[in-house]
């Protein structure tokens, strides 16, 4: 009766989609039945040595736990066998984007950006379909400052989803920071059109209006934002730039404490 149970071992050892993604160690869940069933067929069979099959077994625990933990010995050696296996491993098109996506964030989050861009790339064009990693991508680029890739990405994710208040957003500061005035307004009115409660559109264009010497403009736009938000400081501060850029330290004093008490009141 023991041979279905060196079958199902065997099945489970050769068959590599089975083989837990060439992941076969202690923590791997197809490695679970195999030491199980062969201590139950050597349990049954030899009887009369149980105890020399107990240090046996103790010793195989040793060689096979042993070389794992010498390959995960360092947090380095780790990361590279997990890259490796989101690389290389037979997993589904979901789990290898989801591994290439925690490479990527563990990347962001130790400041490495080249590893991080290659990994979310890796996400994105294994699993195309899932917008996150469009997002995700595209962050990295504005925070990195590749502006001519996040161009490219932001247009990709307007055109898949015309009503993206993020890609608006950023859109309009890209075009901004590349002096193309006319299309980021565009975009940052379209925003506003999009989501009448963005802080983020208003706050924009008024800095836009500022810069193009609109300060008109430029104050009715704060003046949105501080409705909107009337408890965040850093709004009372783009008034007092505005005021003291057009020449008015009264007025510019009177946000300027304003911001202060708010930034207090947080403290506190």
């Amino acid at each position: 009766d023991e041979l279905p149970i060196f079958y199902v071992m065997e099945y489970f050892v050769f068959n590599a989609v089975l083989w837990a993604g060439r992941d076969c160690d202690v923590l791997s869940p197809m490695a679970i039945p195999l030491p199980l069933s062969a201590a139950l067929v050597l349990l049954k069979r030899f009887r009369n040595i149980r105890r020399e099959l107990a240090v046996f077994a103790l010793a195989l625990l040793v060689l096979h736990t042993g070389p794992w933990v010498a390959v995960n010995s360092s947090r380095q050696m780790s990361l590279n066998r997990f890259a490796d296996l989101a690389d290389n491993g037979y997993w589904s098109v979901y789990a290898k984007a989801y591994a290439y996506e925690l490479l990527a964030k563990h990347a962001l989050n130790n400041n490495d950006e080249p590893n991080a861009l290659r990994f979310f790339n890796a996400a994105l064009q294994t699993d195309p379909k899932n917008r996150r990693y469009r997002y995700d991508l595209a962050r990295i680029y504005m925070n990195g400052k590749k502006y001519p890739d996040a161009l490219n990405l932001y247009r990709e994710i307007l055109d898949r989803e015309p009503g993206s208040l993020e890609a608006m957003t950023a859109l309009g500061m890209i075009y901004s920071l590349a002096g193309r005035d006319s299309l980021s307004e565009k975009m940052y009115l379209e925003a506003i059109a999009t989501d009448s409660t963005s802080v983020v559109a208003y706050e924009n264009l008024a800095g836009l209006y500022l810069k193009t010497n609109r300060p008109d403009r430029a104050r009715a736009m704060l003046e949105k934002c501080i409705g909107i938000a009337p408890r965040e400081p850093r709004l009372y501060d783009d008034m007092r730039i505005l005021y003291t850029r057009i020449g008015d330290p009264e007025k510019a004093k009177l946000y300027s404490d304003k911001a202060a008490a708010l930034r207090s009141e947080r403290s506190n």
